[in-house]
């Protein structure tokens, strides 16, 4: 017998659209989904999806500028390129088809028909799968929002193709939404912009859990342990490993015995922290794995604000960390963030948002407690990447939220790694963390003759490209990046 259930990207505020610290999808008996399928799975896209498609109310669906089969198919691409994953998806076909049915036809439609439009809803688009009850996903079938404009140039008010595409196949893949903002698996995609077209840190660690690539595993290791309160196990709570001098960030979201475990990673050292699913991500988008949680303490982060501990990661080895946090509720929390080049708008929004490496760039992180009069450029730190903030730039202000926000200018090292970085903001009485949610980019994102290169990896190596050869890789010249 076969379930279905279907997630997606939802429409919100801020020119965000809802799309794990890495989470893995359960079928309703609570088997994890995965596919049997992952050395050759095999999309068909409706044969009207090309430029210029409309809806039936003469909308424009995809701009008449784009060239929406080229994305879909780079969205295929930059999972099968995770080097460490045995992912291979095959070339796009095209089809008759046009709406999500029980077939064992792996579909991608953006075409304006009932059964899409009752399937999607509000999101922008939808991953409908079809799974056994041991959890083998048997059939998955992708919708694009038929109301909503899509585009391949970032157009304004458009959601990029690429990047809405690689976040539903992630889904498709067996993920389910990411504790990290910055995460092609992030719940939210932003208008004109296409950050989560590639893959984040996190986004890697799934395929690779998922669908490890042979012999990998003994380069990789894992850390694992328990949050409580007092005595009691703290269910629904996000916690997040990251390597301070990299760009690599991960997390995971605890089980209802308070237990977690974070990996594969990289070996290094790691500061780790555990915080509340009480925004940006909060627990209804996490799926199963929010089902439960408990939102109410404050974020702890290992060893302390002031000196966090380093916790060391060996590969073949799993390394410890257990959390008792405070209950209560917190006195900073950070909901939203933003950056644009110096001189331009800042747009924000409840996700991640690009900082171009070389740059210098106009910052805000808005939330509770950002009015706190203590509150300094002193009070301002990063991980991940060398950021800087610019002397005599700090300034405070409301969003028409009616949100107190910190904006302030920073500037990128040339040489950052590509990958995530998160922003810290510390007062007296407590602390609040943007996890994961600056991706550093190239200054122009670029892509090889040969197969589109995802700036996060792992490890060095060959990649398959979309013919599924392997081919050398790449220096990281760049990338492009991409509910319910």
């Amino acid at each position: 017998m076969t379930r279905s259930g279907w997630i997606s990207l939802v429409l919100l505020a801020a020119g965000l659209s809802p799309a794990s610290a890495y989470v893995r999808n359960r079928n309703s008996s609570g088997s994890q989904t995965r596919r049997p399928d992952f050395a050759g799975i095999r999309f068909v896209v409706n044969d009207q999806t090309g430029p210029g498609l409309t809806n039936s109310t003469g909308g424009v669906i995809i701009t008449a500028d784009s060239n929406p089969l080229g994305a879909l198919q780079a969205a295929l691409d930059v999972w099968t390129n995770v080097a460490t994953s045995s992912v291979v998806f095959a070339a796009l076909t095209p089809t008759p088809l046009q709406s999500s049915q029980s077939d064992r036809e792996n579909l991608i439609s953006f075409l304006d028909t009932p059964t899409n439009r009752s399937v999607v809803g509000d999101a922008v688009a939808v991953t409908r799968t079809f799974t056994t009850s041991n959890g083998d996903i048997v059939d998955t079938d992708i919708l694009f929002n038929p109301t909503l404009p899509f585009s391949t140039t970032l157009q304004t008010n458009t959601f990029d193709i690429q990047s809405v595409a690689a976040h539903e196949v992630g889904h498709a893949l067996g993920s389910s939404h990411s504790g990290l903002l910055g995460a092609t698996m992030f719940f939210a995609v932003r208008r004109a912009n296409n950050l989560q077209a590639s893959l984040s840190s996190d986004d890697l660690a799934f395929a690779t859990d998922a669908y490890p690539e042979p012999g990998v595993a003994a380069s990789f290791g894992y850390l694992g342990g328990n949050v409580t309160a007092g005595s009691s196990p703290v269910p629904g709570a996000l916690v997040t490993a990251v390597d301070p001098a990299s760009s690599i960030a991960l997390g995971s979201i605890t089980a209802s015995d308070g237990s977690f475990t974070i990996g594969p990673m990289p070996p290094g050292r790691y500061f780790v922290y555990a915080e509340p699913a009480d925004g940006p991500v909060e627990p209804n988008q996490l799926g199963a794995a929010g089902v439960g949680a408990n939102t109410n303490f404050t974020t702890t982060v290992l060893g302390g604000v002031a000196s966090p501990q380093g916790v060391a990661v060996s590969a073949g080895a799993t390394a410890t960390v257990n959390f008792s946090v405070e209950t209560g509720n917190p006195t900073l929390n950070l909901r939203q963030g933003g950056a644009a080049l110096a001189g331009a708008a800042v747009p924000f929004g409840s996700g991640g948002f690009l900082l171009p490496r070389g740059a210098l760039s106009d910052m805000v992180l808005v939330g509770d407690g950002m009015d706190d009069n203590a509150l300094s450029e002193a009070s301002i730190s990063f991980l991940g990447a060398p950021i800087t903030i610019q002397l005599g730039t700090f300034r405070r202000g409301v969003s028409s939220g009616n949100l107190p926000f910190l904006r302030f200018l920073v500037q990128v090292a040339a040489n950052a790694p590509l990958g995530l970085a998160t922003a810290v903001v510390r007062s007296a009485t407590g602390v609040a963390i943007y996890s994961g949610g600056i991706r550093i980019a190239p200054p122009a994102p670029a892509f090889t003759a040969a197969c589109v290169v995802n700036a996060a990896s792992f490890l060095s190596g060959a990649r398959r490209c979309p013919d599924g050869r392997r081919r050398p890789e790449p220096s990281p010249a760049g990338s492009r990046r991409s509910g319910r």
